[in-house]
């Protein structure tokens, strides 16, 4: 889970060293052409991709599961010990979506629901998205010099994730994503307040820079590492990938809806106002995190559920 958004702002790097390499002959088609590359790779990689063993089973596929598995393992032998034990698994994991709103799970699926949704409206995507626009806006200078800046947070925000890494089996997931959040506020709330600094275009620029910096170190240690892995974390096995997917509709509608509108709105309210804007729903964040959101470190998945039914 944590790898995953590791290689996922790898990859956004990787974006902004691109766009900053065309950045200077201004040819905006070569940045969204050389988005093919990667995607040939990955459609490449999808045909050599097996199904998994798991999906396998469940449809009574069971020597290619085992073909696949001997293949993945590296190992001479696939007992039918082994392919039992998936199958107990499979029927201990058959909930149903009306399951995930019973009153046994509609604590923990309304807690990982909001936190996917504040998650977004932290403003994160729009940041990243938006970062050489917003710096050119502050005053940071030429386009050059903004996409320069633009890759410093990009990189910034892999090295911070790598960090967060290191932590999330030692300090716990509820207090990084706790210091997280509360760290996204004031940074917001600070972005919001250099934009009335009494200095000239160039200085209220690279305060507001040292202002997105500030916000992306919190946000990569806390809500970005953090919050995929605890969402996960508190769904029982059986309705775990329901429930994920649940959030990851709700996260990327959320997403859309912010990417739409963000522009509009930060025309309509000045960057100031759009920035404590953010802040209000990162502090919605905070109290979510802080009521509903349990410890769940070395905690097994049952040991969770029992404390959410007490709750």
């Amino acid at each position: 889970m944590t790898f995953f958004q590791l290689l996922l702002t790898f990859g956004i790097v990787l974006a902004y060293v691109v766009d900053l390499i065309f950045t200077p002959t201004g040819n905006w088609r070569a940045m969204f052409a050389v988005v093919l590359l990667p995607a040939l790779v990955l459609f490449v990689g999808m045909l050599f991709l097996p199904e998994t063993p798991r999906w396998l089973i469940a449809n009574n596929q069971i020597e290619r599961a085992r073909e696949i598995l001997l293949r993945l393992r590296l190992c001479s032998n696939v007992t039918d010990e082994e392919i039992a034990q998936v199958r107990a698994s499979l029927q201990s994991s058959e909930g149903s979506w009306k399951e995930l709103i019973s009153r046994q799970f509609w604590l923990p699926t309304l807690t990982a629901i909001l936190i996917a949704i504040f998650n977004q409206l932290t403003g994160i995507n729009s940041f990243l998205q938006y970062a050489p626009l917003i710096l050119k806006d502050a005053g940071i200078g030429s386009d050059v010099v903004t996409m320069i800046g633009s890759a410093g947070i990009g990189a910034l925000n892999f090295v911070c994730t790598m960090i967060a890494i290191m932590f999330i089996d030692t300090l716990g997931r509820r207090p990084l994503l706790l210091i997280g959040v509360a760290g996204v506020v004031l940074s917001e709330l600070y972005l919001g307040l250099v934009q009335y600094a009494p200095f000239g275009p160039f200085i209220v620029g690279l305060l507001s820079l040292l202002g997105l910096f500030s916000f992306i170190v919190f946000f990569a240690i806390g809500p970005g590492v953090v919050v995929w892995l605890a969402i996960s974390e508190l769904f029982p096995t059986r309705v775990r990938g329901k429930g994920i997917a649940l959030c990851l509709f709700f996260n990327s509608l959320a997403s859309t809806l912010l990417a739409t509108f963000f522009l509009p709105i930060s025309h309509k309210l000045g960057m100031s106002q759009t920035y404590w804007l953010f802040a209000v729903f990162s502090c919605l964040y905070f109290l979510v995190a802080y009521y509903l959101l349990p410890e769940t470190k070395t905690r097994s998945l049952e040991d969770i559920q029992l404390q959410f039914q007490k709750s």
